[in-house]
C-alpha cells in the first residue's frame, strides 16, 4: 500500500477588479459548525458496481498494484479504494446531490482514522481531532469524490468544463477542492487505447484523473505529484462490472 498524499489547501476565490459589496455572513447551522461558502450542485447519475485494478510506478522505479472497488444498489454504497492517494474505506448512500457518505476510514500506517457526515446536523465529524466542520450537500471524502466525478459525467458531460469544484472532507478538515478540465486525451493502457477527459487538482499535493466515457466515466489513470516533485502513476488494467440484473 501506498502512502497517502497531504491534503491540498483549501481554493480561494480570486479577487475582483472592483470590490464587491458586503454581504451578510451566511447563517450558523446547529451544532456550533462554522459556516463556509459552498460550491454549486452538479447533476449526477450514480455509477453501477465496479471493480477496478491498476498498475503503479513511481517516478523513483518503483512499481506496485492499486485497487478501486465500487459497490452499490443505486441507493446505497460501499467504496475501498487503496493506491497512490491512499488507503480508504467509505460507505454511506445517496441524495438529490449525487453520492453522500456517511462515514469515512482513512488507513494511517497500521491504524486508522475515520471522519463521519452527521447530514441532518450539517456537520463532518473530524473523529481525530474531536471538532466538527460544515457540512453540505454534494461534500464527499477522499475516495468517493473519484465516482462524484464519474456521476457528474454520467448525468451530463458538459458540466464537465473549465474547472469542477467539489467540498471534500478530510482527516483534518474540509475545503473546495478544485479540479481544472485540462481536455481530452488518449491514454495507453493494457486494455488498449482509452479516449479520456484530463482534469487536474492543483495545490502542493497535485493529482491528475483521466476519465473515460466509454467505460462509464471511470478513473482509468491517476497521477499524484507530491511537494517534493515525485511522482507516482497508476493504469487501469483491469475492469469488471457487475452483471446486469
Amino acid at each position: 500500500p501506498m502512502p497517502a498524499l497531504p491534503a491540498p489547501a483549501p481554493v480561494q476565490a480570486s479577487a475582483e477588479a472592483a470590490p464587491a459589496p458586503a454581504r451578510p455572513a451566511p447563517p450558523q447551522p446547529a451544532g456550533g459548525v462554522a459556516a463556509v461558502e459552498m460550491p454549486s450542485r452538479y447533476r449526477v447519475t450514480v455509477p453501477p458496481s465496479a471493480t477496478v485494478r491498476y498498475a503503479v510506478r513511481g517516478s523513483d522505479g518503483s512499481a506496485g498494484e492499486a485497487l478501486l472497488d465500487w459497490q452499490t444498489d443505486g441507493v446505497n454504497y460501499r467504496l475501498a479504494l487503496d493506491g497512490i492517494t491512499g488507503a480508504i474505506q467509505s460507505e454511506g448512500g445517496t441524495d438529490d446531490a449525487g453520492i453522500a457518505p456517511l462515514r469515512a476510514r482513512y488507513r494511517l500506517g497500521a491504524g486508522s482514522a475515520a471522519i463521519a457526515f452527521e447530514r441532518e446536523r450539517g456537520a463532518i465529524v473530524l473523529e481525530t481531532l474531536g471538532r466538527s466542520v460544515q457540512d453540505t450537500p454534494g461534500s464527499q471524502d477522499g475516495a468517493s469524490v473519484l465516482l462524484q466525478l464519474a456521476g457528474i459525467g454520467l448525468a451530463d458531460p458538459d458540466q464537465l468544463q473549465d474547472m469542477v469544484d467539489i467540498y471534500v472532507g478530510r482527516l483534518d478538515g474540509a475545503a473546495v477542492e478544485r479540479f481544472q478540465v485540462l481536455g481530452t486525451e488518449t491514454v495507453e493502457t493494457p486494455l488498449g487505447a482509452m479516449e479520456t477527459l484530463h482534469l487536474a487538482r492543483a495545490g502542493a499535493a497535485r493529482l491528475e484523473v483521466w476519465l473515460a466515457p466509454e467505460q462509464g466515466w471511470l478513473p482509468v489513470q491517476l497521477r499524484a505529484t507530491a511537494p517534493d516533485g515525485s511522482v507516482r502513476t497508476q493504469v487501469v488494467t483491469e475492469i469488471r462490472r457487475a452483471p446486469a440484473p
